[in-house]
């Protein structure tokens, strides 16, 4: 018997045909099998909390005597005393030095016996006068002469007088700078004399906050080698900016009773303008800078919410948020780089405001 190979070739295509269809069914199933999300990303974030802030302007600046003057003579000549001891302290009008006064003191002498001699004869003259002995002229001319004595001791009273050198103002005094027999004039110093209690605060200050900086304000400064801060009152401001630095000048006053500070001390100046009860405070770190602005990550419901912000004062490695943020929220301060708005995310920690102090 003869079979006709027409009918196996046809099964054979039907059964390749079917195989076909079922391997294209598997793969349509598998395409719309829907996939697994992405885990989250693990993430820090910090409790934006509201907070005591100061409003601080920083300076630095010198401590200055409260009054200050090189101790000179009035009239020139040779040093014949010095009666203070170098770094003492001495009040007003303690005598300090004094220069010689021998040929002054010698005029003076002989004005004296001519003074006397001068009122015996004008107090004849008064006695002829009553009996009109001797002309009005020449009694006159007597009194003119006692008169012109006496004026000329006035004078050489004072010379004698500036001959003496004295504190003009209690302070501490220096280190002298001629010694005993010296020839000194007006325009030299035997040493200086400063006023150290209360001492003079002197810092600069920048121009934007002129307007802050007002009299009776309290300011604190620190000195190298004293652990503790000092403390200040501005009495002074300058009423002109200095072109070249764009500042201005401020002086206060500080109480100095035990002389622990000296004028020329360094200081480093903080000026309390104004404190806000209600700061936001974030770690600067999470502030993170774009074309737009600044902006944060703020961790919401397990998703990434992008915030645009106006930063205020930063105080160490934290900072306020002066519009963006409100207490409580959640900001994310690690992996800032990889994350983008509605992302995904898990706070698996937060941290606290002291561990970022430290």
């Amino acid at each position: 018997m003869k079979y006709s190979p027409v009918p196996v070739l046809l099964m054979l295509l039907a059964t390749f045909a079917g195989c076909q269809y079922i391997g294209n069914d598997t793969s349509e199933e598998k395409a719309i099998v829907p996939q697994a999300p992405p885990p989250a990303m693990q993430v820090e974030g910090y409790a934006a909390r509201a907070e005591r802030l100061e409003n601080i302007i920083n300076a630095t600046g010198s401590l200055l005597p409260n009054e200050s003057v090189g101790i000179s003579p009035e009239r020139a000549g040779k040093l014949t005393d010095i009666l203070f001891r170098e770094s003492s302290q001495v009040k007003a009008g303690d005598l300090l030095a004094k220069i010689d006064d021998q040929e002054l003191v010698a005029q003076l002498t002989k004005l004296k016996v001519q003074e006397r001699i001068a009122m015996r004869e004008e107090e004849r003259a008064i006695e002829l006068r009553k009996i009109e002995a001797i002309p009005q002229d020449e009694f006159e001319r007597l009194q003119n002469t006692r008169e012109q004595i006496q004026a000329e001791m006035k004078l050489l009273e004072v010379q004698i007088q500036k001959t003496e050198i004295r504190a003009p103002f209690s302070g501490l005094i220096g280190l002298r700078n001629l010694s005993l027999g010296a020839y000194v004039t007006p325009s030299e110093s035997i040493a200086d004399l400063q006023q150290t209690d209360p001492l003079k605060l002197e810092f600069d200050v920048p121009e934007k906050y002129m307007r802050q900086v007002n009299k009776g304000q309290k300011v604190a400064f620190d000195i190298v080698g004293f652990d503790q801060p000092f403390e200040a009152e501005i009495y002074a401001t300058s009423v002109e900016v200095t072109p070249t630095t764009r500042t201005f000048k401020v002086r206060a006053r500080s109480s100095n009773p035990n002389g622990l500070l000296r004028p020329g001390n360094f200081a480093k100046v903080e000026v309390i303008t104004g404190v806000n009860e209600e700061a936001i405070m974030v770690p600067s770190d999470a502030v993170v800078p774009s074309i737009e602005g600044q902006k944060v990550f703020v961790a919401r419901s397990g998703q990434v919410v992008q915030k645009m912000v106006e930063t205020g004062i930063r105080e160490g490695i934290m900072i306020e948020i002066v519009t963006g943020l409100m207490a409580n929220d959640t900001v994310i301060v690690s992996g800032l780089l990889a994350l983008s708005d509605g992302m995904v995310v898990k706070v698996s920690n937060l941290v606290d405001y002291n561990t970022h102090l430290n």
